[in-house]
């Protein structure tokens, strides 16, 4: 009953089948992701809409599509406090119970036999005005001995990818410019990467292009048998429509770590 959706039943399912297979893999989409997935894909085909504001669904499609698929339900993202985030080995367990089920239902489980195949990706950052600390002078000076000459909330970020039998790959640095200063560029290793966003942090626009220019090549070169596994945390910026469809044409397989143990994962 009533008019036609703006997404026909395939593209809605093929939308339905990345929000189920995501969340198995540890990535829970957010409302706004899906909205914003839906929208790009309205954007890109060209059409015409006829009951969405500037082409982006509102409460009422994200309601309705919710009844065409009762599969998919919204929940709470649970808070987590630093007592309830105690890291226990039931838990841990029963993260790599649900990461091995998947693995052997999608038949990947024997990638696990081959540790070049399998990949640890994440990201750190670097203040570049860190704080600098106390220092000892004349009692009767009161100024700072120090200057600050760069935002106090600027940084970079570094981009690291290391394989299961010690392999490297060559990080992507992130820095905070609408350009990179060409000194800068060619400062850096030839076989590095480089990228930008306002703020110094990982996108979803830089972690896609960071998997499509240089982890991909990299596996190329090193001639490693495709599909591999990337762990990764949940970072919002690893959940996008557009990286996971990257991911599966590539065979490459993302999957979340368990939250809040990626420093002992």
């Amino acid at each position: 009953m009533g008019p036609a959706t703006e997404l026909s039943e395939k593209e809605e399912k093929v939308i339905e089948n990345w929000l189920l297979t995501m969340a198995r893999k540890g990535f829970p989409v957010h409302k706004q992701n899906l909205i914003l997935s839906v929208k790009k894909i309205i954007e890109e085909t060209g059409r015409e809409t006829k009951y969405l504001l500037n082409k982006t669904p509102g409460r009422s499609w994200f309601e309705g599509f919710l009844k065409r698929h009762p599969n998919i339900r919204q929940k709470y993202a649970e808070s987590v406090s630093k007592a309830r985030a105690v890291v226990t080995q039931d838990r841990i367990e029963s993260w790599f119970d649900e990461i091995s089920s998947y693995l052997r239902e999608e038949n990947y489980e024997r990638i696990l036999n081959d540790s070049s195949r399998i990949f640890n990706g994440d990201e750190a950052g670097f203040s570049l005005c860190p704080k600098s600390g106390k220092v000892l002078g004349p009692a009767k000076n009161k100024e700072d001995f120090y200057v600050r000459v760069t935002s106090e909330k600027e940084q970079l970020t570094v981009m690291a990818t290391f394989s299961a039998d010690g392999k490297c790959f060559p990080p992507m640095i992130i820095f905070p410019y609408k350009r990179v200063p060409h000194a800068i560029a060619e400062s850096v290793p030839e076989n590095w990467g480089l990228g930008r966003s306002d703020s110094g942090w990982m996108t979803a626009e830089v972690f896609y292009e960071y998997i499509s220019n240089h982890f991909l090549p990299y596996l190329k070169v090193e001639k490693i048998q495709k599909p591999v596994i990337l762990f990764v945390d949940g970072h919002r910026s690893h959940l996008t429509k557009e990286v996971s469809q990257l991911c599966d044409e590539n065979g490459i397989i993302l999957i979340s770590l368990f939250p809040n143990t990626t420093h002992i994962m």
